[in-house]
């Protein structure tokens, strides 16, 4: 995005010293230059106003991926909770493994 500001950053500078010309020295400037001033704003507004949608777009991206990542990183804090009760709990091997696969981290039943 940077790079892409940068391009335009010399047409801004042109239309820049073009309007404090005729600002200062009244309308010197050909109906030629004066039609190539206004095309050269309309494509810097169009561009400007492109980038401005793309950066909207990223904003709203990020947001998304920020909302999904807190939502990951919740979903794998309450799968490490379960984990760390079922080894808390001093179960053999064997059992804690068939209630992993089986998904029933409830240990509230004592097995022999």
């Amino acid at each position: 995005m940077k790079d892409q500001l940068s391009q335009l950053q010399p047409q801004f500078e042109r239309l820049t010293q073009s309007q404090e010309q005729l600002q200062s020295l009244g309308q010197p400037a050909s109906e030629e230059e004066v039609r190539r001033l206004t095309e050269t704003y309309a494509e810097l507004q169009a561009q400007t106003t492109l980038q401005l949608e793309k950066l909207e777009k990223a904003v709203s991206m990020r947001r998304q991926y920020s909302t999904l990542k807190g939502e990951v990183e919740h979903a794998l804090k309450d799968c490490q909770e379960q984990m760390e009760a079922v080894d808390v709990l001093g179960v053999a091997v064997h059992t804690k493994l068939d209630r992993y696969r089986v998904g029933r981290l409830d240990f509230s039943v004592e097995y022999q």
